[in-house]
């Protein structure tokens, strides 16, 4: 997920190094006499680029090593948070939470894909239906002309048909392409208007109807590139002069001049530039650059300017190569740092607070505890010699397959083969220690520890307006869940109570036994109607925690 965001995100800055690459080489077109169709391939390829780029990226990433569980990018973000209890009580730190901002992001842009996806295949379907409104051209003279063109191109003579509907022409159609002429240049005499057909035929020639729908598509799966359209409209501009070389080949210096005067009377005749138009769509620069083609055509380009240019394009990809390799490292999959020692290099070691661990692998979970896998040893600091006191100084609550684990439980005890993993989850207590809730997976009992036991130290109660109106009786269902939002939120209120007048927990009492000391109580509670949750709550942990009289 975060390597796709990645991925989009940078595709921003590779479209940037593709404008002014393709900038530079327009500013130059003229010195070096580059033709348009050079300049129209090397638009195409820097505006495919940034798409490139992204599936590059993506494959490279999924081509390297991917056994461990997380990556190099997962460990940027994953920065740790803390999660604060209501009414000031106990934190419990959570290295494995993040907040969920890549797929919000992923989820908005995927949104604005689909939008813009939508919009193009309604304009297509609106170009379809004034196509299909559109009346068959009755000038033979103009359809016999046309015919030899098409001939002398190589292809089939596409409908002519006349529209009051549009301001330009335009080669409409993907399947069954056709010449679309406004209504006010149908009037041209037939010698100018085969001229602006011969355009359009130039079109046919090229597949540009289908070249323009998968930059429509492009365009629209990189909606959130401001760069994009940009380099779509350097990429229009060489098109058209492409295509009237195409036209013109071989064409008089009369000839050239009469079509350029044709030019200029369909651009007075046009109301504005729409898309695809041939002659103005690309904007009133586009037609000058045009115009300044058509009378003084480009002498043909020699061999070392071919070859310089070919270069600069093959060194452009390398770095953009070099750019989604560079990303793809950073995206691939590597071993998992442990949150609390850093270290991530097997084997995996976690020393202090009492308790330390050696696994082979140590693995940050997203939204579960920390986990040690593969030959797993547990040693508890010897402090005095009882492993129940060494544990209670140190803040360690042992789980064995999710249940508590026997009174004086050594860890040491159990051989590393017997361990198939180990979750830990670290937090403090009210007055600010360290504590730890050690979960040993035997694989002897449940192999999954209970909801209720691993969600305590977590103190999630997910969004606060699910519990804002909650009374006894609703509080007395949360803490009876076995879910960890609702058990979270319970404990919490719990814990925002513990210190209040007329609550005597013993100072060192960790968060679980507070917690499991006070929920059979509460269970076997009788909330009153309308009951405020915290009454009930503080009348639980009277009851549980009485002060000595």
């Amino acid at each position: 997920m975060t390597a796709l965001l990645l991925a989009l995100v940078t595709s921003l800055p590779v479209a940037g190094l593709c404008w002014l690459a393709g900038a530079l080489f327009d500013r130059n077109a003229d010195r070096f006499a580059i033709a348009a169709r050079m300049r129209e391939g090397a638009w195409s390829g820097l505006l495919a680029l940034p798409a490139v780029h992204v599936v590059a990226a993506l494959a490279g990433s999924r081509l390297l090593p991917a056994e461990p569980k997380t990556s190099r990018l997962d460990l940027i973000l994953e920065a740790p948070r803390a999660a604060a209890l209501p009414d000031q009580g106990a934190v419990v730190t959570a290295p494995q939470l993040m907040l969920p901002w890549p797929e919000m992001v992923l989820a908005t842009i995927a949104v604005g894909a689909i939008i813009s996806l939508t919009l193009l295949a309604l304009r297509h379907a609106r170009l379809a239906r004034l196509t299909a409104r559109a009346r068959p051209c009755e000038r033979p003279d103009l359809v016999v002309a046309l015919a030899q063109q098409a001939a002398g191109l190589g292809v089939d003579l596409p409908a002519l048909l006349i529209s009051p509907e549009i301001t330009s022409p335009r080669l409409a159609g993907l399947l069954q392409p056709a010449i679309l002429l406004p209504e006010g240049l149908a009037r041209l005499p037939t010698e100018e208007l085969a001229l602006i057909c011969g355009h359009e035929l130039a079109h046919l020639r090229l597949r540009d109807n289908l070249r323009l729908a998968i930059e429509d598509v492009l365009l629209a799966l990189f909606w959130f590139n401001p760069v994009m359209p940009a380099i779509r409209g350097r990429l229009a501009a060489a098109r058209e002069e492409g295509r009237d070389d195409l036209a013109l080949a071989g064409a008089a210096p009369e000839t050239r001049r009469r079509y350029a005067q044709t030019l200029v009377q369909t651009l007075r005749l046009g109301a504005g530039p729409e898309p695809h138009a041939a002659f103005i769509g690309a904007g009133r620069s586009i037609a000058a650059m045009r115009l300044n083609a058509i009378l003084k055509p480009r002498p043909p380009m020699s061999p070392r300017v071919a070859m310089t240019t070919l270069a600069a394009a093959v060194s452009l990809c390398v770095i953009v190569a070099a750019g989604s390799g560079a990303l793809a490292m950073v995206v691939a999959p590597t071993a998992a740092a442990t949150p609390l020692s850093g270290a991530s290099t097997p084997p995996a070691e976690r020393t202090g607070g009492g308790v330390s661990f050696r696994a082979d692998e140590a693995v940050e979970q997203r939204d579960g505890p920390m986990l040690f896998k593969g030959s797993v040893e547990v040693r508890l600091d010897r402090v005095t010699g009882d492993p129940a006191e060494d544990a209670r100084l140190a803040g360690v609550t042992f789980l064995i397959d999710g249940a508590p684990a026997p009174d004086g439980f050594d860890p040491a005890t159990l051989p590393p083969e017997r361990i198939e993993r180990v979750e830990l989850v670290e937090g403090s207590s009210n007055s600010g220690q360290p504590i730890y809730q050690v979960d040993i997976i035997l694989g002897t009992g449940t192999k999954t520890p209970s909801v209720r036991a691993r969600s305590l130290y977590h103190m999630r109660s997910g969004p606060p307006e699910r519990y804002a109106d909650a009374d006894a009786v609703a509080y007395r269902r949360y803490c009876a869940s076995d879910e960890p939002g609702p058990v979270g939120f319970c404990a919490g209120v719990l814990f925002g109570l513990s210190d209040k007048s007329g609550v005597c927990v013993p100072e060192g009492v960790d968060s679980n036994l507070l917690v499991e000391k006070t929920l059979p109580v509460i269970a076997a509670g009788s909330p009153k109607a309308g009951e405020p949750m915290r009454d009930f709550a503080m009348r639980s942990l009277k009851t549980a925690w009485p002060c000595p009289a």
